[in-house]
């Protein structure tokens, strides 16, 4: 029997989840599980709404060997807790080499084993532990890069097959929630490490602003992303639309000239919008303008672009945009 404080918890993550229409009864549900606090409290939680809303829960955890034994004991901790939850676990163990984009390639592999996973056993969503403190960060390292609009945006609660039941609730209700209910969970040393920009941004610069500047800064900056998303909504509303577009499962055709006829942020607003249905993230500027560029080449020979796990063809006019594993449209 859970304690007052925690089922109040469960509460409110179940009111924000109807309030965005992130799941439904009976729903299949791939719950994305690293071994950390968030996503254990994650599996818990999802664990416990599930005797309510009939869902089908399977759990997701990749395992890059990049930290040895403390990996393996990552591994461990997750397999303990779905088989304590009755909750069928897939493991990836990918083959990692190089260090160059070493983190955009991780998340690209976890995300790709994620869909995978889902199309196979054909469930719903999947259900990441993204959580406040996560989306306060990511819009300030965003912001420190440069990012436009999109990019602030950030995380939303529902992104075409994620969704995110935690965004309004905090890293320290989180860790509440895991001392009162006794649940273990893995802390990765690397998150202290001052190499990575979030690192920094978590352990030094969002303490600053807490203490000197806004008390509330995680908060602010939530309700900034969140404000920030809807208006991106809107603009892509206005967007043209390409009479062109064919869109599937496994990517999308357009003409080649009707996207060149396009103001120049209408066609890199369109590129963000197709990519967006295929990437974990945003793309950064320097792919839009890579891709843009491949487009208004007046060579004639076909063009053809790779890049996280897509590749953008071109045959004259002709404009295919395809997953990497498919040949066809």
């Amino acid at each position: 029997m859970r304690k007052a404080a925690s089922r109040a918890f469960i509460k409110r993550i179940q009111n924000f989840a109807h309030q965005e229409s992130l799941f439904r009864r009976g729903d299949g549900l791939l719950l994305a599980v690293s071994g950390g606090a968030d996503s254990l409290c994650l599996l818990d939680v999802m664990a416990y709404l599930s005797k309510k809303y009939a869902f089908t829960l399977h759990a997701a955890h990749v395992n890059y060997g990049l930290r040895g034994k403390d990996s393996d004991a990552d591994e461990a901790l997750v397999r303990e807790e779905c088989a304590r939850q009755n909750i069928l676990l897939h493991v990836l163990h990918p083959r990692i080499t190089g260090k160059s984009n070493l983190e955009e390639r991780l998340r690209d592999i976890r995300y790709r084993f994620f869909e995978q996973v889902r199309g196979k056993y054909a469930l719903d969503s999947i259900v990441i532990a993204h959580h406040q403190d996560d989306q306060a960060e990511t819009f300030l390292m965003r912001l420190l890069r440069g990012s436009g609009l999109s990019g602030l945006s950030s995380m939303e609660p529902r992104s075409e097959t994620l969704v995110r039941p935690f965004l309004e609730t905090s890293r320290a209700d989180i860790l509440a929630y895991m001392k009162r209910e006794a649940l273990p969970y893995r802390e990765d040393a690397t998150n202290l490490s001052p190499d990575f920009l979030r690192n920094r941004i978590r352990n030094k610069l969002l303490p600053l602003l807490a203490e000197e500047y806004q008390p509330n800064i995680r908060i602010l900056l939530a309700k900034t992303a969140r404000s920030l998303a809807s208006e991106k909504h809107l603009l892509r509303s206005l967007l043209p639309e390409l009479k062109t577009l064919t869109k599937t499962a496994s990517g999308a055709g357009f003409s080649r000239q009707e996207f060149l006829a396009l103001p120049p942020e209408a066609r890199r607003q369109t590129l963000r919008s197709l990519l967006a249905f295929w990437l974990p993230t945003p793309p950064s500027r320097n792919l839009l303008q890579e891709l843009e560029k491949s487009l208004k080449s007046g060579k004639n020979k076909p063009q053809t672009v790779r890049f996280r796990g897509l590749i953008l063809e071109r045959k004259g006019d002709k404009v295919r945009l395809l997953k990497s594993d498919s040949s066809t449209l």
